[in-house]
């Protein structure tokens, strides 16, 4: 439980931020969760849909003790020139916690001729069915305490791991960008074998299914490249499959792809 926390703002109703407002609202009673949203259409949705209480910008700041920054990275810039145009907030010395990609906390502080406290993580889009993964780490004046916060926040998420914020592109490309990385494999695995003559609703239990069963195994202390041997067998289907993996260069596939999505996260790393 978060105690001592009377209103949390979060600014950006998007996939995240829904995914915040969902988690919390009805397990967490001791604070009030309050949002800002910009599209009509979302802040209607997420109006209708949670009956959350929606401020401008400018109330969500002055009130809240701790604010979450939802937004994309490209609006980052609009929205903290907005937010240091006004001064009152300060009063309350808010902890902002950023979840924008490439965002760093420096860049963030630099807005701002005053000390704050910024965390920064980074979650991904499991945490919708509160099954995903958060990284967190913190800026150069915000505290353990802060970070715990942050920590328990993301915690109604999935898991939440702390690490240091230079390794947090990389963070971006595996887990951030990572569910797409698994549905598009699923989403080839099921045209294969539709292609090949299943139906398509029988693939997809198949396939949705071996891979909750795998991942099972590993999440209970397998070795992946240990499983993908036993089962591998000499001369059978899977070694087939492999050899095609191994003529096409997967591997390095794999490895050119993370590094591009890594790159990305730092280009746009202010």
């Amino acid at each position: 439980m978060i105690k001592k926390i009377k209103k949390i703002g979060i600014i950006g109703c998007g996939n995240m931020g829904e995914a915040i407002i969902k988690s919390h609202q009805s397990s967490v009673t001791n604070y009030q969760l309050i949002a800002s949203e910009k599209d009509a259409k979302t802040r209607d949705y997420i109006k209708k849909k949670y009956h959350i209480l929606l401020k401008d910008n400018i109330e969500l700041i002055k009130s809240s003790e701790i604010i979450i920054l939802a937004v994309k990275p490209q609006n980052i810039k609009e929205l903290l020139n907005e937010l240091t145009h006004h001064s009152l907030f300060i009063i309350r010395h808010p902890l902002f916690i950023s979840i924008a990609a490439g965002v760093s906390t420096r860049f963030i502080e630099s807005f701002f001729k005053e000390k704050v406290r910024i965390i920064r993580a980074m979650p991904n889009m499991p945490g919708l069915i509160g099954e995903g993964i958060s990284a967190v780490c913190k800026g150069i004046y915000a505290t353990s305490k802060d970070l715990n916060k942050a920590k328990r926040i993301f915690s109604s998420l999935g898991e939440v791991i702390e690490i240091e914020e230079k390794y947090l592109d990389v963070i971006t490309a595996l887990s951030g960008s990572g569910p797409a990385y698994f549905f598009y494999f699923i989403q080839n695995l099921v045209k294969s074998g539709v292609f090949l003559g299943l139906r398509e609703e029988i693939v997809k239990k198949l396939i949705i299914q071996t891979g909750l069963g795998s991942l099972k195994m590993l999440a209970q202390g397998g070795d992946a490249k240990e499983l993908r041997r036993k089962v591998t067998s000499n001369g059978g289907t899977t070694e087939a499959a492999f050899k095609v993996f191994t003529e096409k260069k997967i591997e390095e596939i794999y490895l050119q792809a993370i590094r591009a999505a890594a790159k990305r996260a730092k280009e746009l790393e202010q």
